[in-house]
């Protein structure tokens, strides 16, 4: 495949071939960030664990080839982080993962637990590669107060696993995971969704770090939105602006000095997300190695911006 049939294919992924290089919709969330005051992030990850037992090909946190040092956050730090949300009523997502599997924390369950007890309103969610998953840890984390996991079954195979099929065939008689049907689409709201994936996906760049990225496409001038609406936290602390960002390298402050509101709020991540609303994604190392679109329709949806 030549280079103008990949930069095509590149585009038409990211909605950007169809609607134009700034289509409508990007254009009304950057008025909207421009115009109002900047809420609550959206999405807070919080990586309790830096370590992973998969071996995805497309993501550095795979045990082949992780660089990091296998680091625990500390107790303290995660009542902390709790505890300062609670402060500021936060009614939004709390993502206990980041570049990294979750349940190889043995803390989960009580992390959630915690969670759902400071932060009542909140949307805590969990992403799994499903090795370590029995039914028993599931019940268990759900009765402390999960509101949905998501378990990503990554084989080398269209197949799934033989410990999610096992998971699978058990979910089939336990009402409590399929929710409610929606009447007009027939289908159930899950609280657990599973996907078969390819361990060999070739995804995106994820800021440069992807170990089979075959090309590096940027997401040329395109404004990124990820800083309006995400927090990422390490196990030690240090807060990164994007999921993409593997080694935390945006670095906007550190949450045993200071508080995350108030790091949220500061004149490093204000600066930050200036250049990247107006499409300087040389702003960072790590955003100009980046070919993430930008934007997700569940901004549009949740701003109020039709697609």
């Amino acid at each position: 495949m030549n280079i103008m049939k990949q930069l095509k294919k590149y585009l038409i992924k990211h909605s950007i071939w169809r609607n134009g290089l700034i289509n409508k919709q990007i254009s009304l969330l950057k008025e909207s960030f421009i115009k109002y005051p900047l809420p609550h992030p959206r999405i807070i990850h919080i990586e309790t664990r830096a370590r992973c037992n998969s071996t995805c090909s497309f993501c550095l946190a795979n045990y082949n080839d992780d660089p990091r040092e296998d680091l625990l956050m500390d107790n303290n730090l995660v009542d902390k982080i709790l505890s300062e949300l609670n402060e500021i009523d936060y009614s939004n997502r709390i993502s206990f993962f980041n570049n990294n599997e979750p349940f190889l924390d043995e803390r989960i369950v009580e992390f959630i637990k915690k969670a759902r007890n400071l932060v009542p309103k909140s949307y805590l969610e969990l992403k799994s590669n499903g090795k370590r998953l029995k039914m028993k840890i599931i019940l268990e984390i759900f009765n402390a107060g999960l509101d949905t996991l998501y378990i990503s079954d990554y084989t080398d195979t269209k197949k799934h696993s033989k410990n999610v099929e096992k998971i699978m065939e058990e979910l089939k008689f336990i009402r409590r995971f399929k929710g409610h049907m929606v009447a007009q689409s027939g289908y159930y709201n899950q609280r657990i969704l599973i996907k078969n994936r390819r361990l060999t996906e070739e995804l995106g760049t994820r800021a440069g770090t992807s170990p089979n990225s075959k090309i590096l496409l940027t997401a040329l001038d395109q404004p990124c939105f990820r800083p309006f609406e995400m927090m990422t936290i390490s196990p030690e602390g240090v807060v990164g602006v994007c999921s993409e960002d593997f080694f935390y390298s945006t670095n906007m402050g550190n949450l045993n000095k200071e508080k995350l509101i108030e790091i949220w709020n500061s004149e490093k991540y204000t600066s930050f997300r200036n250049e990247l609303i107006n499409g300087n994604r040389n702003v960072h190392d790590a955003c100009a190695k980046c070919d993430y679109k930008g934007f997700t329709y569940e901004m549009f949806n949740e701003y109020g911006i039709l697609s």
